[in-house]
């Protein structure tokens, strides 16, 4: 599936354009469908991990929880990447209260914000950010096995990475 809405307002352009594909996978025999949402030049992708795929409802939960607490955040404190650290640990709390016993409730994610000429990204799991700058492909992020609701104590770092005009982020 495409998408190809446009935001408004990014490096003084009209627009910042972006789409989404998403590629269903196939984990353990069952079928299973990444999610991506965004809104305001807030991107997420959440991909379930291990036997139990999230649901589409919970996927979108989740999705609710860290766009509600990133902007919440960021309205108080101005720091984008301060903002994506609570949301972050906010969604992983929700996760961890509502988790069933017994059952794999865990999430790959991916949270991209951009403002200013500038992306603030955080992830945790498997999937990945690339940048196609200048002809160069360049890896952003490390596969771990940490994902949202595995972990109590999760260490979740946010970078900064400067955008030129250009730039394609996959």
């Amino acid at each position: 599936k495409w998408v190809s809405p446009k935001s408004k307002g990014f490096f003084g352009m009209d627009r910042l354009q972006f789409a989404f594909k998403t590629q269903i996978g196939n984990q353990n025999g069952a079928a299973e469908e990444k999610s991506y949402f965004h809104r305001n030049n807030l991107f997420i992708v959440i991909e379930s991990l291990g036997n139990e795929c999230l649901s589409k409802v919970y996927k979108e939960q989740i999705f609710n929880i860290i766009y509600e607490s990133f902007f919440q955040h960021i309205s108080i404190i101005h720091s984008p990447a301060r903002s994506l650290l609570f949301a972050l640990k906010e969604a992983n709390k929700e996760i961890l209260q509502n988790k069933i016993p017994g059952e794999e409730t865990s999430a790959s994610v991916i949270v991209v914000y951009i403002q200013d000429k500038a992306m603030y990204f955080t992830y945790l799991g498997d999937s990945r950010i690339y940048r196609l700058s200048k002809g160069k492909l360049n890896l952003l992020t490390r596969d771990h096995a940490l994902g949202l609701g595995t972990d109590e104590n999760l260490t979740i770092k946010v970078k900064k990475s400067p955008l030129n005009k250009n730039d394609l982020i996959f």
